[in-house]
């Protein structure tokens, strides 16, 4: 990071999978440029969260703030602030182009879009850094360019997993045969969210417990690396699940929580061995 400013660079991308440590080096890199005032830029509240977390230990004498929703502490030496509001154009008047020494700009290949790309015209900081586990977008948008087409440091997923720095583990990948997603629309590098929802929720393909079973089980001694997606197929949860006791406790855990928030179930627990997807490889 030292030497890319040294280069004459201000902007820089860095690719780092998962796990690896992407906020912990902003922090550490923000502290090495003794900059007095961070920007920290994500589009989901926990996202926010934790990178608030991890720059006070690095930096625990800072004043800490959010610019999310309806907190607005413009006067913080860590701002955490989503995109959703700070990249309104009302909101970006409200700071100078030079307010902020340095910027973090977390999953960095979504910045391709609007509020992301009016952000990044209006800030002038003394470095703007972008953190992305998956740099290559299904648009073909070009994000390198947005950082002066400066890649700092690139290490993807099973580079990472071969030196020993991740662990390795298995996906498992379930075959949907139920929905012809060739008639769904495709926006913004995704099936439409609202149109997929509605193909979901007019199948009856959990109808009963032995489906849904024979679909979703997997050994009780694994341990999931990943949690619910469901909860994302429509506001009211996965609204299939039906006819079992242990389906009917999913369902209402995932009603009774926001998307990407930590899963908990609520009176009895999951059925034994319930993991949707992802464990790790044994070694």
């Amino acid at each position: 990071m030292k030497q890319t400013r040294e280069e004459g660079f201000r902007r820089g991308l860095v690719v780092l999978a998962t796990g690896l440590g992407k906020t912990w080096l902003a922090a550490f890199d923000s502290q090495q440029m003794q900059v007095r005032r961070v920007l920290f830029v994500a589009h989901r509240e926990e996202i926010l969260n934790q990178a608030a977390s991890t720059f006070l230990r690095i930096r625990p004498q800072s004043r800490l703030g959010y610019y999310a929703g309806r907190q607005r502490d413009r006067d913080a030496d860590i701002l955490c602030a989503s995109v959703q509001t700070l990249g309104k154009i009302h909101h970006l008047s409200q700071f100078a182009p030079d307010h902020f020494d340095y910027i973090v700009i977390d999953e960095f290949h979504h910045a391709a879009a609007a509020t992301y790309r009016a952000l990044l015209n209006h800030f002038q900081p003394r470095f703007l850094l972008g953190l992305t586990a998956t740099p290559n977008r299904t648009d073909q948008s070009d994000i390198l360019s947005l950082c002066d087409d400066n890649l700092v440091f690139n290490t993807h997923l099973f580079t990472a997993i071969r030196a020993g720095l991740l662990a390795p583990f298995h996906y498992y990948g379930l075959l949907d045969e139920t929905v012809d997603y060739r008639e769904i629309p495709w926006r913004n590098g995704q099936f439409d969210p609202k149109e997929l929802s509605n193909r979901l929720a007019s199948l009856q393909v959990l109808r009963t417990p032995h489906a849904a079973s024979s679909r979703l089980t997997r050994p009780p001694e694994k341990r999931t690396l990943g949690g619910f997606l469901w909860a994302q197929l429509s506001p009211n949860g996965f609204d299939l699940i039906s006819g079992s006791l242990g389906l009917m406790l999913v369902f209402r855990a995932l009603r009774s929580t926001r998307p990407m928030s930590p899963r908990r179930f609520s009176g009895r627990s999951p059925p034994p061995g319930f993991w949707p997807y992802a464990v790790p490889a044994p070694r």
